[in-house]
């Protein structure tokens, strides 16, 4: 896609597009330890280390993330 996806040191899932994108990412939603970004055309995917589930939330960001799996 045109969009990067990446965790941020505080904990945060942030876009930006590939060009353009200056100073102010877009932030997705806040989550614990996340790591491991993945996209499909509708959601972004993490993993998260400490409670150790694979959690998503849509493109255009979310307040909570949703849980699809857990003890990953």
């Amino acid at each position: 896609g045109n969009v990067a996806f990446w965790v941020t040191e505080s904990s945060e899932i942030v876009s930006c597009p590939l060009v353009g994108c200056a100073v102010n990412p877009k932030r997705i939603v806040r989550s614990a330890a996340p790591v491991a970004t993945a996209t499909d055309a509708t959601h972004v995917y993490w993993r998260t280390t400490g409670k150790r589930t694979i959690e998503r939330c849509p493109l255009a960001g979310c307040d909570t993330s949703e849980i699809i799996a857990v003890d990953q």
